[in-house]
């Protein structure tokens, strides 16, 4: 009962925290054990919380071993099912891992026809990139089925998690639950050899993750990727479906990584030539502060003047709503900020503002809501000022991001009116680099496609 309301609370904080959750292949989770969920792990404990929230069974996790050095916390994690792993760096000076224990505990687990969720990459970071896979999920699934004669099935499902900023509120997340994979199947080739079957298994874990990734394996492709990312920003702006535009979003950002890639490997001169064509493209937009999304063609045909005097009257008369807002979350927001910046890890960011605020800000509500009743003492009035408080809080967010497009639109505007071919010239570069980036997306296809055959 407490686990199914905490997942409540978490699952409604996650869809504040997100400006979009993407979610792919939730027919394929399996809604009963035996079940073993393997992710890739850029972002600390947004990325079980994430998982999670969309599996309808009670999920164990695997966790670092470091953060059960606080009694308190680690009695909280015991009752959510946290089992320890213990890394070296977990462990202080002449201490020694004794995980074989855990890993009989996530057996048992299992025999209860469990799930549990593990990041077999071992560690945390936040970037475009798939660490190597470690072993201990094909041994964790092997000994239970050992352990049980393999006469229960058993599967691993990986989960994909691609962000579009992992570390910022208001970001995006796409969720890919791929099609389990059944452990049974390798029961041959484990009991002739099973350091291959434990390797074969973990190979097929790590392609398949690979495969659905974004992933960048130097900082230039990285520095490039994201540069293209910003181009693309309202590529899909003629799609009215939100959610079909925001996993369309997704998806070219995955294909762009694997073209990019691609690219870079077999056809170098041709990767430089869009490395120096983004690059100048940049160069010369932001030498004029010129946005990404006014340069889209989405503003070609568009009253730029027009929607200049809309956002100038939503401004004005939403203001006091916005100051309203602002006033009542300045205090909670700002020290929910603070603290999220503790952590010298960024990966650590996300999850501690998302925490801090979940708490905080409905403490303030209470305390508001108390002063405002105390100060008026109108019931009538106390109510509508507390039922006011969310809705002002989410205007302030529209509030600003509406402010920083009319920043955007006004120095657009001028540059407009000063420099017109200017900016025509950066639209006919920013579509040139499109269609180059569409021609590369079609060649790395037709070269896929081909290896497939062959």
């Amino acid at each position: 009962m407490v686990y199914t309301f905490l997942k409540k609370i978490i699952t409604a904080s996650l869809v504040v925290f997100y400006r979009s959750i993407v979610v792919d292949g939730k027919e394929n989770i399996p809604r009963k054990g035996p079940l073993i969920v393997a992710a890739n792990h850029p972002n600390t404990f947004m990325d079980p919380l994430l998982i999670a929230a969309f599996i309808k069974q009670r999920v164990g996790f695997l966790a670092n071993g470091g953060i059960f050095r606080n009694k308190v916390l680690a009695s909280v994690l015991n009752y959510l099912h946290v089992i320890p792993i213990y890394r070296k760096k977990d462990l202080r000076p002449g201490e020694v891992a004794n995980n074989a224990k855990y890993f009989d505990k996530t057996v048992q687990y299992l025999k209860k026809r469990g799930t549990f969720m593990i990041f077999p990459e071992g560690s945390s970071f936040y970037e475009f990139k798939l660490r190597e896979i470690k072993t201990g999920t094909a041994r964790i699934a092997f000994q239970f089925l050992e352990e049980t004669n393999f006469e229960k099935e058993l599967n691993i499902m990986t989960v994909a998690l691609n962000y579009s900023e992992a570390i910022k509120f208001r970001s995006k997340v796409m969720i890919t639950y791929n099609v389990p994979i059944l452990v049974n199947v390798y029961e041959a080739l484990y009991k002739e050899d099973p350091e291959k079957a434990v390797r074969a298994l973990t190979a097929e874990m790590e392609a398949e993750l690979a495969e659905q990734l974004i992933i960048a394996d130097t900082p230039e492709k990285e520095r490039l990727l994201r540069r293209i990312q910003k181009i693309y920003a309202d590529y899909w702006v003629g799609d009215r479906r939100f959610k079909a535009k925001n996993k369309a979003d997704m998806e070219v950002r995955v294909a762009l990584s694997k073209a990019i890639s691609y690219f870079a490997d077999h056809l170098p001169i041709e990767y430089a030539s869009i490395e120096e064509k983004v690059d100048r493209y940049f160069e010369n937009a932001d030498s004029v502060r010129a946005a990404q999304n006014l340069i889209s063609q989405s503003y070609l045909s568009s009253k730029t003047r027009l929607i200049f005097l809309y956002y100038l009257l939503g401004l004005v008369l939403g203001f006091p709503i916005f100051a309203l807002g602002y006033i009542t979350h300045v205090v909670p927001v700002s020290i929910s900020q603070y603290v999220s910046k503790i952590p010298k890890d960024i990966e650590y960011h996300a999850p501690v503002l998302m925490g801090v605020s979940t708490v905080l800000i409905p403490l303030f509500y209470v305390l508001e809501i108390w002063w405002f009743d105390d100060t008026f003492g109108n019931t009538l009035y106390t109510v509508l000022f507390g039922l006011s408080l969310p809705v002002c809080g989410a205007f302030v967010w529209l509030y600003r991001t509406a402010f920083i497009r009319f920043k955007k639109l006004k120095t657009f505007l001028s540059l407009q009116k000063h420099d017109p071919n200017y900016i025509e010239s950066l639209r006919a570069e920013r579509q040139s680099i499109l269609k180059t980036l569409q021609e590369a997306r079609h060649l790395y296809a037709t070269a896929r496609k081909k290896e497939s055959n062959d």
